[in-house]
């Protein structure tokens, strides 16, 4: 196999050693390939950056939690959770720019935990980092290149059923965790709106609307948020 990409990407290509190589849904299996794909090889370059951010505690937990869904591909949206678990890192970068320290991806449990904790100046911080990913209908726009009107406000459906049962379960699962020594729990947001969205200014002023008004309901939780449409 062609794998000039293992100096480009080391440590995404340390996944894939370890990884199942030879399942026949290995997300890295053909990578070569996919990274001449326009602007692939970049993104993946970013990804690369920030996996080389991590501790080496830290590199060791995020492969054990990242390993399990290199070979599970969706029927529609393929390697989301996978994406998902690729996420966590955002997570991790955002606790490491706020300045906290001693930051630990929380291993996997039966019981639903937060993703990350670290230490800060007034106690422990626990951080959970949600996914809000493209509609069906934006995914099948998407991968059949169709090309929609743009949309000049968020669909209702985006707020009841994406952003508030979200926003919801994060800060069930932050306040689950009883500990006097927790000084904040951060539900951090990425949110990938469908194309139509993404191309109108008025949709990310409304977004930052909603997150200001959401923040100042669950006064025991902090929505941090970033955006991006792939």
């Amino acid at each position: 196999m062609d794998h000039w990409w293992a100096k480009e990407l080391p440590r995404l290509f340390e996944i894939y050693s370890e990884s199942q190589q030879d399942h026949a849904d290995n997300y890295f299996r053909d990578f070569h390939r996919k990274l001449r794909l326009s602007n692939a090889l970049e993104a993946f370059k970013k990804l690369e950056d920030g996996l080389n951010e991590l501790n080496k505690p830290a590199w060791q937990a995020f492969k054990r939690k990242v390993l399990p869904f290199v070979c599970k591909k969706h029927p529609l949206h393929n390697y989301q959770q996978l994406v998902d678990c690729f996420n966590e890192v955002k997570g991790y970068l955002y606790l490491k720019r706020e300045g906290f320290t001693d930051i630990q991806f929380i291993p996997e449990d039966k019981l639903s935990t937060p993703d990350l904790r670290a230490n800060g100046k007034r106690g422990i911080v626990l951080l959970e980092v949600k996914t809000l990913n493209h509609s069906d209908e934006g995914h099948k726009n998407t991968r059949n290149r169709q090309v929609r009107e743009a949309q000049k406000s968020l669909p209702v459906g985006f707020i009841n059923s994406k952003l508030d049962p979200v926003i919801t379960n994060a800060r069930q699962q932050l306040l689950s965790i009883k500990n006097g020594n927790i000084a904040l729990r951060i539900v951090y947001l990425i949110i990938k709106l469908d194309m139509d969205c993404a191309v109108c200014l008025s949709n990310y002023e409304e977004l930052a609307s909603l997150i200001n008004e959401r923040n100042v309901r669950y006064s025991e939780i902090e929505i941090e948020y970033e955006c991006t449409w792939v």
